[in-house]
């Protein structure tokens, strides 16, 4: 069951009644100025996926008589929206959170991209930019680009010859999405236009590591990748290696970060917050918390975030002050009757 958490909050002054600087505005305003204020607390929503406004109002009446939940979905730019008003008096704010809550834990949305025969969805990227979803195709050799949107399937790049690679994981920057090969010594640069625009005919790039960078032919060797907020940098996770790298994406020049000694056996999905990395070691079931120098040639491992529940996580995302693991189960014989979850642990 999905859980339900609070992520943002705002709060407008308070005026007394037919007095101050609020007297003449209307409600719908104060309302919009709120959620505006309390969406942009979360840089990582797409505002596209807001499905609803749930809006309390304690004694509705003249501005005030009518949806205003729908009135600030359209100032707000989400035509799409519908919006709902409750009265409940005092209670009207704890009556339309706890109706959010209910329809969150009810599972409520749907399949954004359906299962297709042969297809195999492993690491993602999502571009905010032009609304896209990269995803690496493992043992297929492939890398897709989907619409963020309609899950539309915009593209598809032959990266590796299928059976004898795993495209592991991608992450998209300002420039290129950037796809992994967990059975090469090399990376795959597909380019990108402004905006993150998809180029017709893109020719991919195959970018090898330099020759310090491990690479074990009977291993799994690079795993999760982020860039640098600038894309600058790429840093790669190297399973066999237990190690992570920082790599020069257009050379593939890589240099190990140097962690004073600590390994990080089972390294996997990585998540890049300014330069504090987050390291899934999946069998390990725990994740690394990582403080990276400036130039990200060293760290240090200053924490290490375990939960009951994990049960070989293998990536992760950031939400809010929050990270949500996904567990593969890993040795865990597939079936209808096998759940996954997604773990949620504070950061």
């Amino acid at each position: 069951m999905p859980e339900a958490v609070i992520v943002s909050t705002a709060r407008s002054p308070i005026g007394r009644a037919g007095k101050g600087s609020l007297k003449d505005l209307r409600p719908d305003e104060l309302a919009r100025q709120m959620i505006a204020t309390a969406i942009a607390k979360v840089p990582e929503l797409n505002v596209s996926d807001i499905e609803d406004i749930h809006l309390g109002i304690g004694q509705p009446g003249g501005a005030g008589a009518y949806n205003i939940a729908r009135s600030v979905a359209v100032q707000l730019g989400l035509d799409h929206v519908p919006g709902v008003s409750v009265n409940r008096y005092c209670s009207s704010s704890l009556q339309t959170t706890r109706m959010a809550l209910h329809a969150i834990k009810a599972g409520e949305g749907d399949v954004f991209i359906e299962g297709e025969e042969g297809a195999v969805a492993v690491g993602l990227s999502f571009d905010k930019r032009a609304n896209t979803l990269f995803v690496s195709g493992g043992p297929t050799g492939l890398g897709r680009v989907y619409d963020a949107s309609s899950g539309a399937l915009l593209a598809e790049y032959q990266l590796g010859t299928p059976g004898a690679t795993f495209i592991n994981d991608v992450v998209a920057t300002r420039e290129a999405a950037y796809f992994t090969d967990s059975r090469a010594s090399v990376f795959y640069r597909v380019p990108l236009g402004p905006g993150g625009r998809l180029l017709p005919n893109a020719a991919v790039e195959t970018i090898a590591f330099s020759d310090n960078y491990p690479f074990d032919p009977a291993a799994f060797n690079s795993n999760g990748i982020v860039a640098t907020s600038n894309g600058r940098w790429l840093i790669v996770a190297n399973s066999g290696a237990q190690a992570v790298y920082r790599v020069d994406p257009d050379t593939g020049e890589a240099t190990e970060i140097d962690l004073g000694g600590d390994a990080l056996p089972n390294a996997d999905g990585l998540v890049l917050l300014g330069r504090t990395l987050y390291v899934v070691q999946n069998s390990s079931n725990q994740i690394a918390v990582v403080e990276l120098s400036a130039d990200y040639t060293s760290g240090e491992v200053v924490d290490t975030i375990t939960d009951d529940d994990f049960r070989v996580p293998t990536t992760a995302a950031v939400f809010g002050n929050a990270l949500y693991a996904v567990n593969a189960r890993f040795g865990t014989t597939p079936g209808p009757d096998v759940e996954y979850e997604i773990v949620r642990v504070e950061r």
